[in-house]
């Protein structure tokens, strides 16, 4: 259908289709199309076409509309902001829950044997600990430390954190044991006596292998799951660590 409405300074015959809304404005009533506009609402009301904001109304209709986007804009940032803080306070609780797991099994070896030998419990106690120790570091606000913290990470675990730090909190598991198996390796006394040297040697250099693929974000998205085609390779690595 058509209708005459003003475009700037001319009047002509436009064609009004969807999604046009088209509001007229005048005292206490408001009449509405949002598909189709009858052109008997124009027969006394000048009217123009905003093709910026796909509305036809009068100047007063004009303004009230405008005003609802304004509303909606503000309650919209509001609601922005709200979730955006919702979503750090979620990350803030999943962060400290990743980092009391292992006070937890320290504790829960000195209750009920949950860590049933020495091995195990030096190991939760002075080995290795990525997410726990780029926890620490994300969270230190002395840059200078931060910095030397950076550089013994990257001797303890084999890699640079910048190269893959946003991916640790959603790493999975069995690259997270592969990264603790380098840090136990390098921390640990058991794996600096000097008999254990070859088979320490030969730990490390598998575990870069095995990981360099998903620090360089090569692997597919099963890597080291259950049933892939890299578990026997991680298995024969831990079969290896644990001869120590």
């Amino acid at each position: 259908m058509s209708t005459t409405v003003t475009k700037g300074s001319e009047r002509a015959e436009w064609e009004v289709t969807a999604p046009f809304t088209g509001v007229i404005y005048k005292k206490n009533f408001i009449g509405e199309a949002t598909t189709a506009l009858e052109a008997e609402l124009f027969t006394h009301v000048p009217v123009t076409m905003n093709e910026s904001t796909k509305t036809i109304a009068n100047p007063s209709g004009h303004d009230l509309l405008q005003q609802i986007r304004d509303d909606l804009e503000v309650h919209q940032k509001a609601i922005d902001g709200l979730q955006e803080q919702n979503d750090a306070q979620q990350r803030a609780i999943d962060d400290l829950m990743e980092r009391v797991a292992l006070y937890r099994e320290i504790r829960k070896s000195v209750l009920c044997g949950g860590l049933s030998s020495n091995k195990q419990r030096n190991e939760a106690a002075h080995g290795g600990n990525i997410r726990e120790d780029y926890f620490f570091i994300r969270g230190e606000r002395n840059t200078s430390l931060a910095e030397k913290c950076r550089e013994r990470f990257e001797q303890i675990y084999g890699f640079q954190l910048s190269e893959f730090q946003d991916r640790i909190p959603t790493a999975p598991a069995r690259v997270i044991e592969a990264f603790n198996m380098h840090g136990n390796c390098i921390l640990l006394y058991r794996w600096n006596k000097s008999q254990k040297q070859g088979v320490k040697k030969q730990v490390l250099s598998k575990l870069r292998q095995l990981l360099l693929p998903w620090v360089q974000n090569l692997t597919p998205v099963d890597y080291l799951e259950d049933g892939s085609p890299s578990l026997p390779f991680y298995d024969n690595i831990v079969s290896l660590y644990e001869s120590v």
